[in-house]
């Protein structure tokens, strides 16, 4: 539920904020990582191009297969956005109320840390 977040803006709160761009940071990362090295994609087939250091000029494959690549990624991150919306709109009373006690939970922790 790497975009669990965001998500839970959106349904809960109609509106999305910047912190959910540490999220899209992650699931980006992590999609890519599935599918351009560890060989998930069936559209990519079961080849490894490992993530590249940030000197390294070229890329190890072509500019179609690089294409290819982004395309898989941004399904693959837009199917999981929707299906975790889908999770949270079935389970939004839930996800209330577990927001509600991370916010009870971070106010003590604020009133021991710093006596308010």
């Amino acid at each position: 539920m790497t975009q669990g977040g965001r998500a839970a803006e959106q349904v809960l709160l109609r509106k999305i904020s910047t912190g959910a761009q540490s999220e899209l940071k992650k699931v980006t990362k992590m999609t890519y990582a599935q599918v351009a090295v560890y060989g998930f994609s069936d559209k990519v087939g079961l080849l490894s191009f490992p993530q590249r250091d940030a000197f390294e000029m070229t890329k190890p494959y072509s500019s179609k297969t690089g294409a290819i690549i982004d395309s898989e990624v941004r399904e693959w991150v837009v199917k999981a956005y929707e299906r975790t919306m889908q999770l949270i709109e079935e389970h939004k009373e839930h996800v209330a109320q577990v927001a509600e006690l991370l916010l009870e939970k971070r106010s003590s922790t604020r009133r021991t840390w710093f006596g308010s």
